[in-house]
Formats: C-alpha cells, sequence, structure tokens
C-alpha cells in the first residue's frame, strides 16, 4: 500500500502548488462575478498592496526591457503566489509600462486583480473532503457487499485516473471545470479504496499476528507519506516547472497507482495462502 499512499498524498502535497501555478480558474471566477460578488471576493481575493509590493520588488531587480523577458518564467511563477495568473505578455507589457512611467504599480496590481485573479487553490482541494462527507457512508454501504480485494483495486485506479485528469487541466480552456472533476474524482476513488484497506490487512492476517500485520500496514503508510513528499518535490520541480511538462509529472504518479494495482493482485494470488498459514 505504499504506492496506494504516495499517490493519495499528492492531493495534498502537490495539487495546491499546481493549481496555483498551472490551472487557470477564470471560468469558476467568472461563474461567481455573476452569481455573487460576495462570494468572489471570498473565494479569489487578491490583495492589491501585496502583489503592487510585488510588482515593484520585481522593478527593483535592475529589470530592463531585455531582462524582463529573459526572466518572465520566474516573474510568472512569483506573482502568481499572489491569486493572479498574468498571461506572461501581459507581464511584460504591464512591467514595461510602469518602467516608462505610463502608470503605476497600484493601479496595475488593481487591473491585474480584476483581470486575471484566481479561485484560492485550498477551496477546490476541499471539495473533495466535501464529497466525502456527503458520500462517503453511501459508498461504504454499497462497498460492504463486495469482496476487499477487487474494491481497493478499483478505488486505487480511480485515483490513478484523477492524476491524469489532473494533468490535463493545465493550459485548458476549461481548467477549472477539469480541475473540479479531477478533485471529485479523487474523493471517490479514495472513499472506496482507502477504508477496505485496514479491513484487507485484518481478513489476510492470521489471528495470532494481526498487530503485527496492522504493524506492517501503518509503515506502509509511513513510507508513503515519505516517497510522497521526496516525488512531489522531485518531480515538480524538475517535470513541472523547469521541463515544463506537468502531464509527464502526473502520469508518474498515475502509474504508480496503477503498479500498486498490479502488486495487490499479484500478492493477493501468489501469496495470500503462505501469509495465511504462517
Amino acid at each position: 500500500m505504499t504506492g496506494f499512499w504516495a499517490m493519495y498524498l499528492q492531493l495534498f502535497v502537490t495539487t495546491p502548488l499546481f493549481i496555483r501555478d498551472f490551472v487557470n480558474t477564470s471560468i469558476l471566477v467568472d461563474y461567481l462575478r455573476q452569481l455573487s460578488p460576495q462570494w468572489l471576493e471570498y473565494f479569489s481575493r487578491v490583495n492589491i498592496e501585496q502583489l503592487s509590493s510585488a510588482i515593484n520588488q520585481q522593478l527593483g531587480n535592475n529589470l530592463t526591457p531585455d531582462t524582463i523577458s529573459t526572466n518572465i518564467s520566474a516573474i510568472y511563477f512569483d506573482l502568481v503566489n499572489y491569486k493572479v495568473m498574468v498571461p506572461r505578455q501581459e507581464i511584460i507589457v504591464g512591467l514595461q509600462a510602469i518602467a516608462a512611467n505610463d502608470t503605476t504599480t497600484i493601479i496595475m496590481a488593481q487591473q491585474w486583480a480584476e483581470n486575471y485573479r484566481q479561485i484560492n487553490p485550498e477551496y477546490i482541494v476541499n471539495i473533495a473532503f466535501g464529497c466525502i462527507i456527503v458520500f462517503q457512508i453511501l459508498i461504504s454501504h454499497y462497498c460492504a457487499k463486495l469482496n476487499l480485494l477487487p474494491v481497493i483495486v478499483i478505488g486505487t485506479a480511480i485515483i490513478a485516473l484523477a492524476m491524469l485528469i489532473t494533468g490535463a487541466a493545465a493550459s485548458n480552456t476549461m481548467s477549472g471545470v477539469i480541475i473540479i472533476i479531477a478533485v471529485i474524482v479523487f474523493a471517490f476513488g479514495e472513499m472506496i479504496a482507502s477504508p477496505k484497506s485496514q479491513e484487507y490487512v485484518v481478513t489476510i492476517a492470521p489471528k495470532q499476528h494481526s498487530a503485527m500485520y496492522m504493524g506492517y500496514y501503518f509503515v506502509s503508510m509511513a513510507l508513503g507519506f515519505l516517497f510522497a513528499g521526496l516525488l512531489s518535490g522531485w518531480s515538480y520541480g524538475l517535470l513541472a516547472k523547469t521541463m515544463n511538462q506537468s502531464m509527464l509529472m502526473w502520469s508518474l504518479f498515475a502509474s504508480i497507482g496503477t503498479l500498486t494495482c498490479l502488486a495487490l493482485v499479484w500478492f493477493n494470488n501468489n501469496y495470500i495462502k503462505i501469509c495465511q498459514q504462517s
């Protein structure tokens, strides 16, 4: 189950960063703007003063028209921290206009906040918890009638599918909708697989070794937590940001889930009888 937990934890360690840096949620912002200005301000609040300060800081780095273009990726990834996703060309034009005294940083910050604000990633991730609150009892009731191993494998496969859907959200006109779908799919995969994993361990463990088997289960969780952080940091820095291949990163996580499914089936078919006899 180490692979399961390593993949599962990407919802918390990688997805918020990915949404912030690569997922354009402007379609959701437009919907909230029409629905309720108060909700828009709550879910996509931009601190104008902090954004203006960040723009000033960029201008204070001795940027020239040439160096702005050269360092545009670094500038872009700095500005997304302030809940705006400004197109790179717009950043270049805006900074050059400020440098030429054609406008001010506060006016530019207000314009960018109005036109390019984004939904706070944490609110999108929290949709998964909302789904769990609403549907967990129903899902558990249905899955109680099914065999343990197929349920765990199906749930893990669904989470792997969610990884691929998440990757598809980058640089897409429907990014905001796609990422919500990915989070919901992830939530259902987690609701299916996670509760059954401990039950599976208890079922396969000989009675005299139940505590030891549960200990092994929690070791797998600990290893999953460890590898989740290591894989997230390495893959996000190299594959997503440096190589601009975020889909490759999410495919890596999905492949871990796929291998976990295959490993569970192999283990169940080849070693369960041995474990039960030990």
